[in-house]
C-alpha cells in the first residue's frame, strides 16, 4: 500500500468516525423540544432595590424518551425587556410524554420593573414572558436548548375592569 493510498484510507476512516460521533450528538427535533409554562408565582422577599420571586415552572417533555435537565437559566420579560433573572440548579428527570415542576428563584430589578409597569398602566396591556435555556444531559455532555413562553395580557379584557372614561 502506497503512502497516498494509506493517507486516503486514513481520511475516510476519520470521516466515518466523525459522522458516527456526530450522529450520537444529534440535536433534539424541533417538535420534541421541552416546553415551559409558568405554573405558580410566589413573592419571597422585597427590598428597596430587588424583589425575589419563587416561580414554579412546568417543564413538559413531548418526546418518548426521558430527559435529564441538569439546570436552567431564565430571564423574566415585561414588554420585551428583561426585568429579572432566574436559575434552577437542581437536576430534574422527566419521563417521556410527561411533565414536572421545577422551582426557579427570580431576582427582579425593581426600578426596571416599575418603569415597565408605568407603560402597562398607561396602555392597559402587558407583554410578558419567560425565556431562557435548559441544559439537557446528553451522553457524556450537556446540550443547551432555548425555551420560551411569551404572551400578551389586555387588562381591560375579561378582568372586570372598566374602560377608561366609562361610567
Amino acid at each position: 500500500m502506497t503512502y497516498r493510498n494509506l493517507r486516503a484510507l486514513s481520511f475516510r476512516v476519520a470521516l466515518v468516525a466523525l459522522m458516527v460521533l456526530a450522529s450520537g450528538c444529534a440535536s433534539i427535533a424541533p417538535d420534541e423540544r421541552p416546553e415551559i409554562t409558568v405554573s405558580n408565582l410566589k413573592l419571597t422577599e422585597a427590598t428597596l432595590f430587588e424583589t425575589t420571586l419563587t416561580v414554579a415552572v412546568r417543564i413538559s417533555n413531548p418526546a418518548l424518551d426521558s430527559i435529564v435537565i441538569e439546570g436552567a437559566s431564565f430571564k423574566l420579560v415585561l414588554d420585551g425587556k428583561k426585568v429579572g433573572r432566574g436559575m434552577m440548579k437542581d437536576a430534574v428527570t422527566i419521563d417521556g410524554l410527561d411533565s414536572q415542576i421545577g422551582s426557579v428563584t427570580f431576582h427582579v430589578n425593581n426600578a426596571s420593573a416599575l418603569f415597565r409597569l408605568r407603560n402597562v398602566i398607561e396602555r392597559r396591556t402587558v407583554g410578558y414572558g419567560i425565556v431562557g435555556h435548559l441544559y439537557l444531559q446528553r451522553g457524556s455532555g450537556t446540550t443547551k436548548i432555548k425555551v420560551e413562553q411569551i404572551g400578551q395580557l389586555d387588562l381591560n379584557d375579561g378582568m372586570g375592569l372598566d374602560e377608561p372614561g366609562a361610567e
